[in-house]
């Protein structure tokens, strides 16, 4: 991956993300990625330590379909979905 300015990111041969993977970047920022046991993306997580920059997470249903969505401790969207007929 190849960003403005000639900045170039190696990833993790584990992207996508089997349990967690974690990027870092030039300005000591570091994401975090997180699946659940089914490899479905749980978490993002941009840290600039000590602090938490953005964290957001994911709830997904047996269907795969994603049903709740949390970012930095808010609660911001639910869904319920049926299976098909």
């Amino acid at each position: 991956m190849t960003r403005a300015a000639g900045v170039v990111f190696s990833l993790p041969p584990t992207i996508p993300p089997i349990a967690a993977s974690t990027l870092s970047y030039p300005n000591n920022t570091t994401t975090e990625y997180g699946c659940d046991l089914l490899s479905r993306l749980s978490l993002i997580r941009l840290e600039k330590r000590p602090a938490v920059l953005s964290e957001i997470s994911y709830e997904s249903n047996d269907l795969d379909n994603r049903t709740a969505r949390t970012e930095d401790g808010t609660r911001l969207s639910t869904a319920t979905t049926t299976s098909p007929a």
